[in-house]
């Protein structure tokens, strides 16, 4: 299954304060595997033109992470186009992981990732998952795996976007998926983002 766009706002409020956030928020809106998104490098994020590279992933083999260079697939290495939504977050955890090196001078791993533990070393994917699954848990919505939330990116934008909007959905490729109707945002605000702000605006009311 796949969350609503209600749940899916529910879940990031409760994913807020995490430190995974970011990663969470990658995952979402720009349809990145797991993998790819653990493996992301600070080379491969252009934090002012707002964009990603998928490249690098980390995986896991035999219950043990493993980084492989090569994207998955061979259409897979390419830049995908990330809204604020991402960027900020993104940009907030690049501050921190600055401030984290700082703190821990020569004992930080300068590995290159994106998304780190203070130490500058990588996330296993298994622990991002199990993570994943506790603040779904803790948002009281139905259980899905990191694998569903990623496949929000080409339904939900397709499936809410105004039809004079005019704007893409932010997943690669070009597959959609069945329309849901009822939750059609105002026209030049992004479906996800509009999505999130409903959220949000009942969860104050």
């Amino acid at each position: 299954m796949v969350w609503r766009p209600d749940q899916l706002g529910a879940f990031l409020d409760t994913a807020e304060n995490e430190r995974l956030y970011a990663l969470f928020c990658v995952v979402a809106y720009c349809a990145l595997r797991r993998g790819e998104a653990v493996g992301q490098k600070l080379a491969e994020v252009d934090y002012e033109a707002g964009a990603l590279m998928i490249g690098p992933t980390i995986v896991q083999v035999g219950g043990k992470a493993v980084a492989k260079e090569d994207a998955k697939t061979d259409g897979s290495e390419t830049w995908v186009r990330a809204g604020p939504e991402v960027m900020e977050p993104l940009r907030a955890l690049r501050q921190r992981q600055i401030a984290e090196k700082l703190r821990w001078g020569p004992a930080w791993n300068d590995t290159g990732y994106v998304h780190t533990l203070q130490d500058g070393n990588p996330y296993d994917p298994g622990y991002v998952s199990n993570r994943f699954e506790r603040v779904a848990f803790m948002a009281g919505l139905p259980p899905v795996s990191l694998r569903d939330v990623r496949h929000c990116a080409p339904t939900l934008p397709v499936s809410l976007r105004s039809p004079t909007c005019g704007r893409r959905p932010t997943h690669r490729g070009g597959r959609t998926s069945n329309p849901r109707s009822g939750y059609e945002p105002p026209i030049g605000i992004e479906p996800m983002t509009y999505a999130l702000r409903v959220r949000r605006s009942n969860r104050l009311s």
